[in-house]
């Protein structure tokens, strides 16, 4: 019959959680950050994506789409920091041009052909614009049309009229003066990242948001302008030539005038993005890319090329989100952090708080903070990071709350007469125990004058002060007390008589008693 008992208690033992507590006294909230708007980001410091709209802090999304490109006779095909150049050869077909094909030191986030001609600009991971014009050779970098300084770009369109680059939420626009760049301006603002930006007739840009809704934007030499007559609902990726938009949806690759459809035509396979120019219509499916070329009546397939892959979205890293000051309802020292976060196998969350915005801390989840002296503002940072460049992180919200009093743990330092079967002492976890047999512990209670521990069986045990907020005792369960699990109540009091309660349930495992003690050798 012990060994059945005894078998009973060791699977419950298995079946409780390693660190289980229950707060009987409510946490005071100080503050909730749920990034629904930007009010507390600093946007100097801030180079992750803060997506108002979801309510989240991810990396930056590289869509992919744009490591394609096509001009009229030829297409680019970026593959990690290598730039693979196809040309129409002779007969109609593509063809590989080693000698055109390089690589770089860096990651390549996007590339698009200028207007007129095979030069064409690289957007690079590290931020950099960089235009490569053709000799009639080879490929030679302008160091004139050149911009740096951007911290999480994700997106690049090449006009008549310059370049534009998605950073942080941002449209930055630097108009081209002859054969350089002038200095780059705030030109337009998206609520979400894009799924596809390009280029389109002149100086307009031609943008399909996350839900493959087509926008084109006209520049007036300072800001973007949505113009009404090119938006598109429901379709997308999308290219703008001339007067005419060429947009996917559902495999069928259709063109507009002025928001009225003109031609359309069918592509087997799942269309990633589409280039159009001089009259061409390229194609990039999962597999490779297929020209289309208009003969008067309908498009026809005139050349293709397969066994490139599948486009695969990326996102840069690491990349952090800081916040402006936090100003709280009273001066605290100390501070209780829970966070909530998606991270997905290699991904990572680390939160950071400050009582200046210099000097961080880390601040790990669920645990208390202390800033040493109270503060009456705050700063929080959040630094997102990924093993794998296709997962990202995801942070949703942060609470803070206020730990002036609070009971931060219970841990068992010591066992007289160890069953075996538990945790290295000293240790925070539940624990097994003889009846009868003194076990000793610590509580750590920030702000606490005074600590009780009250046990489910009904004993109460008051601890000796030991300095640091450090409260210590030793007991033991009656000797009679049969196989169960007891609960304890840590009950912490501060001066002014303020109470705070913390419950660990069935953190006392009873497996044995001195009245049984012999009968549970004999069955060893």
């Amino acid at each position: 019959m012990m060994r059945r008992v005894l078998f009973c208690f060791l699977c419950l033992l298995c079946l409780l959680p390693g660190f289980a507590f229950a707060a009987n006294t409510p946490d005071e909230e100080v503050l909730k950050e749920t990034f629904t708007d930007r009010k507390h980001v600093n946007e100097e410091k801030t180079n992750a994506t803060v997506d108002t709209k979801a309510g989240e802090v991810r990396l930056p999304k590289v869509s992919g789409l744009q490591s394609f490109h096509a001009t009229d006779d030829a297409f680019i095909q970026v593959e990690g920091n290598e730039i693979k150049f196809y040309r129409i050869n002779q007969s109609g077909q593509f063809e590989y041009d080693a000698a055109l094909s390089r690589t770089l030191g860096d990651g390549i986030v996007g590339v698009q052909f200028a207007p007129n001609g095979w030069d064409h600009v690289v957007l690079t991971e590290s931020g950099d614009v960089i235009r490569f014009q053709y000799t009639g050779a080879e490929f030679l970098e302008n160091p004139a049309y050149r911009l740096s300084g951007f911290q999480s770009a994700i997106s690049l369109a090449v006009t008549e009229s310059g370049v534009s680059v998605f950073d942080r939420n941002k449209i930055w626009t630097a108009d081209e003066l002859g054969s350089s760049l002038g200095e780059k301006k705030k030109t337009y603002e998206l609520e979400t990242e894009p799924l596809y930006f390009t280029g389109g007739t002149e100086s307009e840009l031609v943008i399909t948001d996350d839900e493959k809704n087509v926008h084109v934007l006209s520049y007036d030499g300072q800001e973007y302008l949505k113009n009404p007559l090119y938006s598109l609902d429901g379709v997308g990726p999308s290219s703008r030539a001339q007067d005419v938009l060429t947009a996917v949806k559902d495999g069928v690759v259709s063109s507009y005038h002025y928001g009225m459809e003109l031609l359309s035509f069918s592509h087997t396979g799942a269309v990633s993005a589409v280039a159009t120019e001089g009259g061409a219509v390229y194609v990039r499916d999962a597999d490779g890319v297929s020209r289309y070329m208009f003969n008067g009546t309908e498009y026809l397939e005139q050349a293709k090329l397969t066994g490139l892959g599948q486009i695969k979205a990326t996102y840069l890293t690491p990349r952090q989100w800081e916040s402006t000051a936090y100003t709280l309802p009273k001066p605290l020292q100390r501070f209780g952090i829970k966070y909530t976060a998606t991270t997905p196998e290699k991904t990572d969350v680390k939160l950071y708080i400050s009582s200046d915005g210099v000097s961080f801390q880390e601040a790990k989840n669920e645990s208390m903070v202390d800033l040493q002296v109270p503060v009456s503002e705050i700063y929080l940072r959040a630094v997102l990071a990924t093993e794998d460049k296709t997962k990202t992180p995801i942070l949703h919200d942060i609470v803070i709350y206020d730990r002036t009093l609070f009971v931060d743990r219970l841990i068992t330092t010591d066992i007289v007469r160890n069953p075996g079967g538990n945790p290295p002492l000293p240790t925070p976890k539940p624990v097994r125990l003889y009846a009868g047999f003194n076990f000793s512990f610590e509580v750590f209670a920030p702000g606490a004058s005074s600590v009780d521990i009250e046990f489910s069986n009904g004993e109460r045990v008051s601890c000796t002060d030991k300095g640091g907020f450090i409260f210590a005792g030793t007991h033991f369960f009656p000797g009679d007390s049969p196989n169960m699990a007891i609960d304890a109540k840590v009950i912490a009091k501060d001066a002014s008589g303020k109470v705070y309660e913390r419950e660990y349930p069935a953190h006392y495992l009873i497996v044995g008693n001195l009245n049984g003690m012999s009968r549970v050798i004999d069955t060893k």
